[in-house]
């Protein structure tokens, strides 16, 4: 813990003229050793916040005028909702922190704007007692979607045997050094040391420079019908638009995919957000088998009091919208479907609102759907609709407009 903490002063210069606002937790290593200890051994002050939310962090930022703060990524995003850093100014402000969590890139700069200060990422594990990899702060390099490089720490990136690869190369981050476990308790599962080499889970890569990238977490690697989504990716992807203040993809399981990949999104500052628009944005930006099946837009995602979410835990937090609402149809044209899509999956439960992905449909299912179809003697509908129009009743609604334009 104290070479955690020790190697956090050092990275960020902390001395006599410091004051850290810290509206982290003091039970995780984030509040406790990256903003507590690190202050004690740095001589410097520490004013730990009792609570937060971005009206009382803006009132004790006015107040204390700290010349850095660290917060989770979930804070940092609730920051940009009040314009603490822009009035009154701050000149004693030197730095931002960021941890716990990956915080998106689309965020970085608009919170450094906001602040008027550098925004750094730093990487650690509850394992290495916080901060084991971090940007350094001006006038050296930061970039720009990457943690920065070892700091207190060795780290480098291995293979599946455990192999040093070399720079560029995607594997998984292994660490070692003074604040790293020597070993898990009793019982633990063996194959998380390669040597004194700590495996963390994370992948990613490292440029020539040294500076690390991580792509994603081993365990949440989603194999949707044998093609691999890292869902980070999808989520930077997500919260790149202004509109979204927060979002996660997660995996629910699929009869023939294995998993199927959804996400939920957070509107920023009461903005009006569509799920389906958000789908047919993303289309632009990655491949389509990273593309959510169905996006949906709510009030918050449930976090721990880190400001962690736990992805394997979203598809039960979010049990009620996964589950079919039966909704009847409204048409005849409605009910041809509905009866076809509910021969076609064998799932007598599903309504015309509910998304035909979520409830088995796959590219085959598709082709099935349309021969079903055609024995009822309704045409028109191509098996690649399925993923454009993903509810009976925006298939129905293509259809009637396909008859109109005929």
């Amino acid at each position: 813990m104290l070479a955690a903490a020790g190697a956090i002063g050092s990275a960020f210069s902390l001395g006599r003229d410091d004051l850290c606002l810290n509206p982290m937790p003091l039970h995780h290593v984030h509040g406790l050793i990256g903003a507590g200890i690190s202050s004690l051994l740095a001589a410097s002050a520490c004013f730990c916040t009792p609570s937060f939310s971005a009206d009382a962090f803006d009132k004790w930022y006015r107040a204390f005028s700290p010349s850095w703060f660290t917060a989770s990524p979930a804070m940092h995003l609730a920051l940009r909702e009040v314009p603490a850093g822009a009035a009154p100014a701050n000149p004693r402000l030197r730095f931002l922190r960021s941890s716990s969590a990956p915080l998106p890139a689309a965020i970085i700069a608009e919170l450094e704007t906001l602040f008027g200060a550098p925004l750094i990422e730093t990487y650690g594990l509850t394992e290495t007692a916080s901060m084991i990899c971090t940007n350094p702060l001006p006038p050296a390099r930061r970039k720009t979607g990457s943690v920065g490089v070892a700091w207190g720490a060795e780290m480098c990136i291995i293979d599946e045997q455990g192999k040093a690869l070399p720079a560029g190369e995607d594997g998984e981050i292994a660490v070692r050094g003074p604040s790293v476990i020597a070993a898990y308790g009793e019982g633990a599962a063996e194959g998380y040391f390669v040597g004194d080499w700590l495996r963390t889970g994370d992948l990613g890569h490292a440029d020539a420079e040294g500076y690390y990238f991580i792509t994603g977490r081993k365990k949440e690697l989603i194999k949707r019908g044998g093609l691999s989504v890292y869902p980070a990716e999808v989520d930077n992807a997500l919260t790149g638009d202004a509109r979204v203040a927060e979002a996660v993809a997660f995996a629910v399981p699929h009869p023939s995919l294995g998993e199927e990949l959804v996400a939920a999104v957070v509107p920023a500052g009461g903005v009006a957000l569509d799920g389906g628009a958000l789908r047919l944005a993303l289309m632009e930006k990655l491949s389509s088998y990273k593309v959510p099946a169905e996006i949906f837009v709510v009030e918050s995602i449930p976090k721990n009091e880190a400001g962690k979410f736990f992805r394997r835990e979203m598809a039960q937090k979010f049990a009620a919208l996964l589950a079919p609402r039966g909704q009847a149809p409204g048409s005849a044209l409605e009910s041809q479907l509905l009866e076809a899509w509910r021969e076609v999956l064998q799932r007598q439960d599903m309504g015309v609102t509910d998304n035909v992905c979520l409830m088995g449909a796959d590219p085959l299912r598709a082709e099935n759907l349309v021969e079903a179809l055609a024995r009822r003697g309704v045409p028109g509908l191509r098996a690649k609709d399925v993923y454009a129009a993903m509810t009976v009743r925006e298939q129905a609604a293509l259809l009637e407009a396909r008859g109109r334009q005929a």
